[in-house]
């Protein structure tokens, strides 16, 4: 009896703080139960924004892949361009240069000059572009970077994620169990109020009474045991979730970083886009200056053949003037020295007068068709020397007469009329012509 009443006391006076402390874990799980969920549902946002800017940012990348090969394949257009028209202002220059100075030359040295001008230009935008290619080169690495980093920091909230959803479970079993534990606290009190009233009790109930409250004593020590061991992983949940709290704020900040960087790629992306269009822009200036230099070569090889045409066509004519004056003066030389030998016979006439008339008529003759046939034998050298080709009136004339001479026979060159002795030059034929004349 008196080892019984002690531990029924006791145990009175410590009831109410397992209650207390039950009720405060209770509230506490209640809390922490609410701040999981609410951590949940902020790291399940946070990973659809980050799958959503993931998925922005393939599209980014994709986009600007495919405006690498737009720029890469209209770079080298344009370097295609840019040789063919190198080639043809090389082939310009080489005839300008083949061909004699003078007014065409000057124009096809302008027309030259502003070709070589349009192709600095179309250089230098060919540059820019080989840099903007360059530059897209150079920012590949980066993206890969943030889109590893991105992936990277996707699967750790996915894990992060895996993590919290077994706490939740945990803490919802560690709620179950409290639950538990307040009802069976809720009814070792009710019994203790039972064994409280029957304290007052004859002396013939206390020893088994006592022996209930021995009972009630060790089942509300074991209690406290497993109380203090929910409390103990209630603190490693508060820890856990502290540092599960710990990391949603570096998420929140590495989510604020992403956000920056995705503004700054955006508003690269917006520069990008007005270089593309200023690039569609320059590339249709390209594209008219380039059919502009075209039509002007055009032009300029058509103005070019008319007067090449008609530089040979005065080159024609002054050699056929030059050829003509050459067979003039020939014929005025000829002429000369015919009335020069005239002027010798008749001075060889008159110092022969002692021979008979016939004599000096039948040498008369055969001087008169000597002269007459050298004559047309000179004319008629000239003329082969001297053909024309065009219709001048002075070369009709000459071919006219020409062509009535040719009938007579062919005379050999330098041979004497007499004698039909060939000499080796025309002075030589002269002197012996009055030699044997003589």
């Amino acid at each position: 009896m008196a080892s019984g009443g002690p531990v029924v006391n006791g145990d009175l006076s410590r009831s109410p703080g397992p209650s207390c402390q039950g009720e405060e874990t209770l509230q506490q799980m209640h809390i922490l139960i609410q701040e999981n969920r609410e951590l949940k549902e902020a790291l399940r946002q946070t990973n659809t924004s980050m799958k959503e800017r993931f998925e922005d940012l393939s599209a980014w990348r994709e986009k600007q892949r495919q405006e690498r090969h737009f720029l890469e394949s209209r770079l080298e257009e344009a370097r295609g361009r840019v040789e063919e028209l190198t080639l043809q202002n090389q082939e310009l220059g080489s005839r300008r240069e083949g061909r004699a100075g003078g007014p065409p030359a000057a124009s096809l040295a302008a027309a030259s000059n502003q070709s070589r001008a349009e192709l600095d230009a179309l250089r230098a935008q060919v540059t820019r572009l080989q840099a903007e290619k360059n530059d897209l080169r150079a920012r590949r690495p980066d993206l890969s970077m943030t889109a590893s980093r991105l992936e990277s920091e996707e699967m750790t909230v996915s894990q992060l994620l895996q993590s919290l959803r077994n706490e939740t479970q945990r803490a919802e079993r560690l709620q179950a169990e409290l639950r538990s534990s307040a009802a069976r606290i809720r009814e070792l009190e009710e019994r203790k109020a039972g064994v409280e009233e029957t304290t007052q009790t004859p002396p013939a109930e206390t020893k088994e009474d006592s022996g209930k409250g021995e009972k009630a004593a060790s089942e509300v020590e074991s209690l406290k045991s497993q109380t203090t061991t929910l409390c103990k992983e209630l603190q490693k949940a508060q820890s856990e979730l502290d540092q599960a709290e710990g990391v949603k704020k570096n998420l929140q900040d590495r989510c604020r970083e992403v956000e920056q960087d995705v503004v700054t790629l955006r508003a690269q992306l917006g520069e990008k886009q007005a270089v593309q269009t200023e690039n569609d822009r320059l590339k249709l200036q390209l594209k008219d200056a380039y059919t502009k230099l075209y039509e002007d070569y055009n032009e300029l090889l058509e103005e070019k053949k008319k007067r090449e045409s008609v530089l040979v066509q005065n080159a024609a004519v002054g050699d056929l003037q030059d050829r003509l004056s050459a067979a003039e003066e020939a014929l005025a030389a000829k002429q000369q020295h015919i009335d020069h030998m005239k002027q010798e016979m008749f001075s060889k006439e008159e110092e022969l007068q002692t021979i008979s008339l016939e004599y000096v008529k039948k040498q008369n003759g055969q001087l008169q068709e000597e002269l007459e046939s050298l004559g047309r034998h000179s004319l008629t050298e000239m003329q082969k020397r001297h053909v024309s080709l065009g219709g001048n009136q002075h070369g009709g004339s000459l071919v006219g007469r020409g062509t009535s001479w040719q009938h007579q026979g062919n005379i050999p060159e330098h041979a004497c009329p007499k004698c039909d002795e060939i000499l080796p030059d025309l002075d030589s034929l002269q002197i012996h012509i009055m030699d044997c004349i003589n």
